[in-house]
């Protein structure tokens, strides 16, 4: 249970070429699978849209946000002419707590929306861009998805980003259920000959990046990636790793070390079809951190992707609570786009029915 204080969430829609949304850290390394990397210091209603049928919580639980980006949501400037953009607005589709703002249930004030630093005024489109958008899968009956679109690098940066933010919350056990629609361009990723492994979809920082907690080495990072291995046709699968992140002076490189990782080879990614994708996440040390991943196709029985028992929070954190978290993130470096977009192939992913709880 989460223990009632407050909590500050920050929502955050970050659109980059190399900047970071922690002034800090960047969120990221050059290989984020590989184990070890560096990187220089940077900055619904599942009943009501016709694609739905993912799972719905358990009934004792308490709902932190829940929106299926429906009418009453938008995406808009959060400061003219500043990197910054914002989703605002109330998803009277589904229930509360829906609004993209602060709110409070049982005593939890939840979510307050503010986007993140990385997308420049009028020229988002260049490399990658956040929208609300009609649901280009669904033609009988409206719906309306949120499309991450990743379209090229900036010149002199080595990475493109969206991404949505929580910061501050102070969760310990959560769980969260997202609709997710990889483009069916993405399959084009599998004539890729190289093995790669950076293709960030979710991600959990496990203690601030301030200086303090570089000091104390309790900064720590959990990524969910789809990743290959070498070879013409090869699959893409879910890769998963727990890193410690150090840096061995201030303003120095971060370094990323694998506390644990795992890669599913038994479910591969398939493209153009919509799934419900589900993770529990748990604060705890090698013998009480825990993090699981389902996943549900439209039609099919769920799949269990990861089972872990790991540690989950920086090696000597001692307050409770995730520093920050994106319960939605398109990341990925030259590789992958660069393949992509010199195929002529759309490098996006649709997001639907995004619901955080506890319980």
């Amino acid at each position: 249970m989460v223990a009632r204080r407050f909590l500050m969430v920050i929502i955050a829609v970050a659109l980059a070429w190399g900047c970071s949304s922690d002034p800090a850290v960047d969120p990221g390394n050059t290989d984020p699978g590989s184990g070890t990397g560096t990187e220089e210091p940077g900055g619904g209603d599942p009943g009501d849209n016709p694609g739905d049928g993912g799972t719905e919580p358990g009934e004792s639980i308490i709902m932190l946000f829940n929106s299926g980006f429906e009418a009453g949501t938008e995406v808009v400037p959060a400061v003219v002419g500043e990197q910054k953009m914002r989703v605002t607005g109330t998803d009277l589709s589904v229930s509360a707590p829906n609004k993209w703002g602060t709110i409070t249930r049982n005593d939890i004030p939840s979510f307050v929306r503010n986007i993140g630093p990385m997308i420049r005024e009028g020229e988002d489109s260049l490399y990658s861009y956040a929208k609300i958008i009609p649901d280009p899968t669904q033609i009988a009956r409206p719906n309306k998805v949120m499309v991450f679109r990743i379209i090229d690098i900036a010149p002199g940066k080595e990475k493109s980003r969206v991404q949505l933010d929580a910061g501050g919350t102070n969760l310990t056990d959560f769980y969260q259920s997202v609709r997710v629609y990889f483009h069916p361009d993405m399959a084009y990723l599998k004539q890729l000959a190289r093995a790669y492994d950076w293709l960030t979809l979710l991600e959990w920082w496990n203690d601030s990046t301030t200086a303090e907690a570089w000091e104390n080495g309790t900064v720590y990072r959990l990524s969910l990636n789809l990743a290959k291995a070498a070879g013409v046709g090869e699959n893409l699968y879910f890769d998963i790793h727990g890193q410690d992140v150090t840096r061995p002076a201030p303003g120095a490189a971060s370094h990323f070390e694998n506390v644990w990782s795992d890669r599913n080879t038994s479910i591969p990614i398939q493209y153009g079809k919509w799934f419900t994708m589900e993770t529990h996440f748990k604060e705890g040390d090698a013998s009480t951190g825990q993090f699981t991943l389902t996943i549900q196709f439209d039609g099919e029985e769920k799949q269990t992707v990861f089972d872990i028992q790991g540690r989950t929070k920086g090696a000597n954190k001692t307050e409770p609570g995730v520093y920050y978290f994106s319960p939605l993130k398109f990341y990925s470096g030259p590789i992958y786009v660069t393949h992509m977009k010199d195929g002529g192939k759309t490098f996006e992913v649709l997001w639907d029915d995004l619901k955080i709880w506890t319980k």
